[in-house]
């Protein structure tokens, strides 16, 4: 090394041994703007859960939801619904819904269910999850059929309790949003009206 490249090198230390504290403390107490949900391409109320402490905070049903991705069987990957989303199918998606998930995942996939108060890990909350890319109709078939037991969670197998085609229509249901199941539909009248005998 020359004279001139020797005396470069100690100028490059010397700033760097007097400038680099300073610059370290600056970039780290330097207030960042919140970045707003919307811009983030993220589920409204999601963040506060999902950032609190770290990429997946304090949210027990999205690190178990992450996991669940990527370990899904080869046999469920790229599995579609077989079903149309027809007012039919998605009716009976309801009521099967409301009769075995909603006790956990609540009315309304909240995660709010009165039998998932004293679970833990809590129930996953549907409505946040299913609309997620990553949620895909193989990785809902297959947390149905086969439960939670592989990740430490009360989901149960429903595999054996329900046939592929109510599963299915289960995540019909789930993709329509949860919308408001009627508890007594009116009844068809198929009976003859009296008129109808007497005339």
């Amino acid at each position: 090394m020359n004279g001139k490249s020797s005396l470069i090198l100690a100028a490059g230390l010397l700033v760097a041994v007097l400038i680099g504290p300073w610059w370290a403390q600056a970039r780290t107490t330097v207030p960042r703007p919140p970045v707003p949900q919307s811009q983030m391409g993220m589920v409204p109320g999601m963040m506060g859960g999902m950032m609190g402490g770290g990429m997946m905070g304090g949210q027990p049903w999205m690190r178990i939801h992450m996991q669940a991705v990527h370990s899904m069987p080869p046999e469920y990957r790229g599995l579609q619904n077989p079903l149309k989303p027809t007012e039919e199918n998605i009716l009976a998606g309801g009521k099967l819904y409301q009769q075995t998930c909603a006790v956990c995942h609540g009315p309304t996939g909240r995660g709010d269910g009165p039998g998932g108060k004293t679970l833990n890990p809590p129930p996953a909350p549907l409505a946040l999850t299913v609309p997620m890319p990553m949620t895909t109709d193989g990785y809902l078939f297959w947390r149905i059929k086969e439960g939670g037991q592989p990740f430490g969670t009360a989901m149960p197998a429903w595999g054996a309790a329900l046939s592929e085609e109510q599963i299915w229509q289960i995540i019909l249901y789930l993709r329509a949003g949860f919308p408001e199941i009627p508890t007594n539909p009116a009844p068809s009248d198929t009976t003859p009206s009296k008129s109808g005998e007497n005339g």
